[in-house]
C-alpha cells in the first residue's frame, strides 16, 4: 500500500475522489496523524510564543493580585479606624500641641493646632519649678 494516494488530484477534489473510490467511509474514526518536521518546527515556534505570552499573563496576574491585596488592606484599615472611632468616640493621634500651665490650680492644659483642649493633667514637679524660675527671671 502506498503512503499517499491521489496526490495528482487537486486538493479541492481529493476528498471527493477518496469518497468515490473508498470501500467504506467512517466518520469520527480515531487515528494517529503524523506531522512533518516543518509542521513540528511551526508548533515549536507557536509553543515558544505562547509560553512567553503565558509568562507575561502570569506576571500581570501576580501584579494585579498584589495591587488588589494592597487596596483591600487599605480599605480594611480605613474601616477598622472608622469602627474604632464609632466604638470609642475618639482617636489616638500625634501632632503639635501647646501646653498651658495653671500654677494656682496645679494643672497643665494641652491644646491642639485648632485651639481645642485635648488633655489636662496635674503639673509635674519639674513644671512647678520651671514656673518659679520664670517669675524670678
Amino acid at each position: 500500500m502506498e503512503k499517499q494516494i491521489y496526490q495528482d488530484v487537486v486538493p479541492e477534489e481529493r476528498e471527493a475522489t477518496l469518497r468515490q473510490n473508498a470501500y467504506e467511509v467512517k466518520h469520527s474514526f480515531p487515528y494517529r496523524r503524523h506531522f512533518s518536521e516543518d509542521e513540528v518546527a511551526e508548533f515549536n515556534k507557536d509553543f515558544v510564543k505562547d509560553s512567553v505570552k503565558l509568562n507575561n499573563l502570569a506576571s500581570e496576574y501576580s501584579a494585579e493580585i498584589s495591587r488588589m491585596k494592597k487596596e483591600l488592606k487599605e480599605k480594611e484599615t480605613l474601616l477598622m479606624r472608622t469602627l474604632n472611632i464609632i466604638d470609642r468616640g475618639y482617636e489616638d493621634t500625634e501632632g503639635t500641641v501647646y501646653l498651658f500651665d495653671d500654677q494656682e490650680k496645679g494643672r497643665m492644659y494641652v491644646y491642639d493646632e485648632k485651639g481645642e483642649l485635648v488633655d489636662d493633667r496635674m503639673l509635674l514637679p519639674g513644671e512647678r519649678q520651671l514656673s518659679i524660675m520664670r517669675k524670678v527671671v
